[in-house]
């Protein structure tokens, strides 16, 4: 029991986008998609508002942002995690960098389905050093923007990041 919890925690503190005080994310999660939608906007917007507070260890804007009935699911894993147990987890994470990529938004009358890539990196001291990729599924609230559950798994294989515009052409 105790193997498949810490086990889950790493999948989910690895998966999520953590704490640690540090950077911002290299670029938002539209960056390189030319012209965005306004749910792609909108979901971008409040999917680096969660990470950040995660990775700030800011629980009130976390659970500002979660449904009083939010939990967590990995695949592989038998059950979900509350929130609670889910932000248990996250404070065992330190997090130094997160980028989300690729984010897609279904509309689906109450409720919108966002999908995307989490990098991760971890500090370079740390087994979390090396760079994690995770794909996520959202489903959010649309009337007013919380979030439901989420749905999270480590594919076998992701095409890499785009690279960032450096500015020499």
């Amino acid at each position: 029991m105790l193997r498949r919890v810490a086990m889950l925690g790493l999948l989910m503190g690895l998966t999520a986008p953590c704490l640690a005080a540090a950077p911002v994310p290299d670029a938002p999660p539209h960056a390189g998609m030319g012209t965005v939608t306004r749910e792609v906007a909108r979901y971008g917007e409040l999917e680096q508002r969660l990470a950040a507070a995660l990775q700030a260890h800011d629980e009130s804007a976390v659970h500002a942002l979660l449904d009083d009935d939010f939990d967590v699911t990995a695949a592989g894993a038998a059950d979900s995690q509350s929130a609670d147990d889910w932000l248990e987890v996250q404070k065992m994470v330190t997090l130094t960098r997160f980028a989300i990529r690729t984010l897609a938004v279904r509309e689906l009358g109450t409720v919108d389905i966002v999908s995307f890539v989490l990098d991760v990196r971890g500090p370079d001291r740390a087994k979390q050093a090396l760079p994690h990729s995770s794909f996520v599924v959202d489903v959010w609230r649309s009337a007013d923007g919380k979030l439901l559950t989420r749905y999270v798994s480590v594919p076998r294989s992701l095409p890499p990041p785009s690279p960032q515009p450096d500015g020499r052409g």
